[in-house]
């Protein structure tokens, strides 16, 4: 009787069917965007956009993405600190992976770039870009609660703002019930991670030093969280002056809150699993925020505002991290490295590589004193013959090997 093989199980199925569920939501939104627009009319209006208008944009741009690795680096702790150009690039390259890869994965892969560029634990940092992503929703809440009091917002707006917040509210009291203190066993974080270690430490032997280095990157000063949010205030308001120079690109004068309720909708709408970019759902949040009375833009401006901002936000950074992408997993050379290949030992001989004087001055070594090498190689001299010529030591210098003499000179003649 014989039995008959079991299919393998296919695994990772996950990844794509939420890729594809992504393709499908922003598909939906790309919809109601086209079926609200009319091209004819947005053709015009990005047409008074001119080679002029590209300048401010880009240096907004820049200065962005710079006060972004500013804040980074301020979060770090004081034994973390990284050059401010390290952090801009980890940050440009993790947008340009933004751009092709779901669920903003590239926000993850951050931390990783740094820690190998830097030599600092991945999960630490990580854990730090999970913080920072934090602050930034307490901060959008801190901006967009009191932008409901403004009339005329999307229908949608306020509903998801008012979940939001409560959601984090939620999020918040957890916290502390995971951070307080207990009265006998520590707090609740210390419990689930000494849970974690016990039912998996020893399948995975390195788990709690990953857990370890993620509570150091979780772990901040209660004093320094005002002064990180505040920072997190500041990128929101760089951002609404991104929306207005790029309006104004097109001709079109954009109040401050207005702005503001473009950004808030815009990353109200890059939470949901969309496709990479969240096109479709980033234009329709955009366009409806633009056209609504608090925006005060009419369709066609709302439809070409709603195109050229995805193009801004999105492009500059893409092709800046692209071009960086390919030297992102190389590690910086050691100190005195040249670069060129040693020669590889020989089958067969004694002489292999570092052995010849070129090899070991490759290696930073002397080839003079290979002779000194080499004598101290060979064998002792053997009583009564003298040594060598080329042994390099006299009779009278070597030391006595015997239990009674060890360690003495043995002079001419034989015994000590």
């Amino acid at each position: 009787m014989t039995s008959r093989a079991r299919a393998p199980i296919r695994r990772g199925g996950g990844p794509a069917l939420g890729f594809l569920a992504g393709l499908a939501l922003s598909g939906a939104f790309a919809a109601l965007f086209v079926r609200q627009v009319d091209f004819r009319l947005v053709e015009p209006v990005l047409g008074r956009l001119e080679l002029g208008a590209l300048f401010p944009i880009l240096v907004t741009t820049a200065g962005l993405y710079l006060y972004k690795a500013f804040r980074w680096r301020n979060q770090l702790g004081p034994g973390r600190r990284v050059p401010l150009g390290s952090a801009l690039r980890a940050i440009v390259e993790a947008q340009a992976v933004n751009t092709v890869a779901p669920f903003r994965a590239g926000d993850l892969l951050r931390g990783t770039l740094l820690a190998r560029r830097r030599g600092l634990p991945a999960a630490e940092l990580t854990a730090t870009v999970a913080l920072e992503r934090a602050l930034d929703l307490a901060a959008l809440l801190a901006v967009g609660l009191p932008l409901l009091l403004l009339p005329g917002l999307p229908p949608w707006l306020g509903g998801v703002v008012l979940t939001l917040a409560m959601g984090a509210a939620a999020g918040l009291a957890l916290g502390l019930a995971l951070l307080l203190p207990g009265r006998r066993s520590g707090s609740l974080a210390a419990l689930l991670t000494r849970a974690l270690v016990r039912a998996f430490g020893s399948r995975w032997p390195r788990l709690p030093a990953v857990l370890t280095r993620l509570a150091t990157g979780l772990a901040v000063p209660v004093r320094r969280l005002p002064v990180l949010l505040v920072l997190a205030v500041g990128e929101w308001a760089l951002w609404a002056l991104l929306v207005r120079v790029t309006l104004a690109g097109l001709g079109v004068p954009l109040p401050w809150t207005a702005a503001l309720v473009v950004v808030l909708a815009a990353n109200l709408a890059t939470l949901l699993p969309a496709a990479p970019t969240g096109v479709g759902v980033f234009h329709y949040a955009v366009m409806t925020a633009l056209e609504s009375p608090a925006g005060g833009a009419s369709p066609a401006v709302a439809a070409a505002g709603a195109v050229l901002t995805h193009l801004v936000v999105m492009l500059p950074p893409a092709l800046v991290g692209l071009a960086l992408l390919p030297g992102a997993g190389r590690k910086p050379a050691p100190p005195g490295y040249t670069g060129r290949p040693t020669e590889p030992p020989r089958r067969g001989s004694s002489r292999g590589p570092g052995r010849d004087g070129v090899s070991r001055a490759r290696h930073g070594e002397d080839p003079r004193n290979r002779s000194l090498r080499v004598h101290r190689r060979s064998p002792l001299p053997t009583p009564g013959r003298g040594g060598s010529a080329g042994d390099g030591l006299r009779p009278t210098d070597q030391p006595d090997r015997g239990p009674a003499g060890a360690g003495r000179r043995v002079p001419d003649g034989g015994h000590p």
